[in-house]
């Protein structure tokens, strides 16, 4: 089996990983349809914006709660300390976010091509339920499918580790069904739909 985890690739996921994996998506039944590449890219540029505001946002106001408090406890000569802490703080959380707003961009644009390349053409049908799944013509059944691939992001915070996946691939003898959460419509419950049956309902608890 093949895992990327932020675009890196990795030898398993242990227990932890997996439970730290998101499938609030997941559902009985979903149906979609593959994205033209453009469409999709806009809306992954435009998630990716909104999450670096909310990240900048944090970033700001933890440097404006620094700098209150701060300038209303200290003396006179700890002041300039307690502006300094507040902006270096305040621009550390704003410059990640941006680093990884550029990276996550740079890589999607980077394999673009790739990933649109592995699924049918752009209106193609999408359908998961509680049986199997279908992508145009082609249709299986989950016991029939087994886990080739799964990409995923892992973001961290101080208090909170959270996993998404992004793209997965299943096989069968007829070959590999790509799954991918932003070239799909729906297609976030689509992949964590797919995960849920492919590992969790078969009591994997690592992979």
């Amino acid at each position: 089996m093949e895992i990327t985890v932020n675009g890196k690739r990795r030898d398993h996921l242990g227990a932890g990983d997996l439970r730290a994996v998101e499938t609030r998506a997941a559902t009985a039944a979903v149906e979609g349809a593959v994205l033209p590449p453009d469409e999709a890219s806009r809306a992954y540029r435009a998630g990716l914006r909104r999450h670096f505001g909310i990240m900048a946002a944090l970033g700001i106001a933890l440097g404006l709660a620094i700098l209150i408090g701060g300038l209303a406890a200290a003396p006179s000569p700890d002041r300039i300390k307690v502006i300094l802490t507040g902006t270096v703080c305040a621009g550390v959380v704003v410059g990640g976010a941006w680093w990884r707003f550029n990276h996550a961009l740079t890589t999607w644009t980077a394999r673009l091509t790739e990933r649109v390349g592995a699924l049918p053409p752009s209106g193609t049908p999408v359908r998961v339920d509680t049986r199997g799944l279908s992508i145009g013509a082609r249709a299986a059944q989950w016991p029939a499918l087994a886990l080739a691939v799964i990409e995923v992001t892992e973001r961290n915070s101080d208090d909170s580790r959270t996993i998404t996946i992004d793209r997965l691939v299943l096989a069968n003898g007829a070959g590999p069904i790509v799954l991918d959460r932003h070239l799909m419509q729906n297609g976030a419950a689509i992949v964590d739909t797919a995960y849920c049956k492919v590992v969790r309902e078969r009591g994997v608890t690592e992979l």
